[in-house]
C-alpha cells in the first residue's frame, strides 16, 4: 500500500527533477546562476538534511573545513576539494537514500564546478568562485537549522 506521505515525496521528487532539468533549458549551465538550479539544489540540502540538527551542524562543520582547505591549500583543484569532501563524509551510518542523495548532489556541484572553473589548479580568480559557491551551498544548509 502507498502511504501519502511517499505520494508527497514522489511528488517532490518529480518537481525537483523537472526544476533540474530546467537548468538545461535556460541558457545557463550553472546552478548557482540558474534559479532552477539554486532551487533543486537547495530542495536537495533542505531533503537531505530534513530539520535533523546533527546533520545540519556536520553539514556546516564540512563547509568550514572545506573553505578552510580551499584558502589555505597550495595548489587547490575542483578535484582534490572533491577528494577532500568526499574523504571528510562517514558514509557507513548514511541511509542509502541519503547516500545517493548526497553523491548526487555533490556530483552535480563538482560538475558544475568544472565547466565554470575548469579542472585544473585554481588560480586566484577559480578560488574566489569556490568559495562563493560554498557561501552560496552554505546558505542553503542554514535554511534547514531547527
Amino acid at each position: 500500500m502507498v502511504t501519502k506521505k511517499a505520494v508527497q515525496f514522489m511528488m517532490l521528487a518529480i518537481v525537483a527533477i523537472a526544476l533540474l532539468s530546467g537548468c538545461v533549458t535556460t541558457n545557463t549551465t550553472s546552478l548557482v546562476e540558474s534559479p532552477y538550479g539554486q532551487l533543486a539544489v537547495r530542495y536537495a540540502v533542505l531533503r537531505f538534511l530534513a530539520d535533523d540538527q546533527a546533520k545540519v551542524d556536520a553539514a556546516l562543520k564540512m563547509v568550514k573545513q572545506v573553505r578552510t582547505y580551499v584558502s589555505a591549500a597550495k595548489d587547490p583543484s575542483v578535484t582534490a576539494i572533491e577528494g577532500k569532501v568526499v574523504g571528510w563524509i562517514v558514509w557507513g551510518d548514511m541511509h542509502p537514500a541519503d547516500r545517493d542523495l548526497l553523491e548526487s548532489l555533490i556530483g552535480l556541484i563538482v560538475d558544475d564546478l568544472k565547466e565554470k572553473v575548469g579542472a585544473r589548479v585554481l588560480d586566484e580568480e577559480g578560488v574566489i568562485k569556490v568559495l562563493t559557491y560554498i557561501d552560496w551551498i552554505e546558505s542553503a544548509i542554514c535554511k534547514a537549522k531547527t
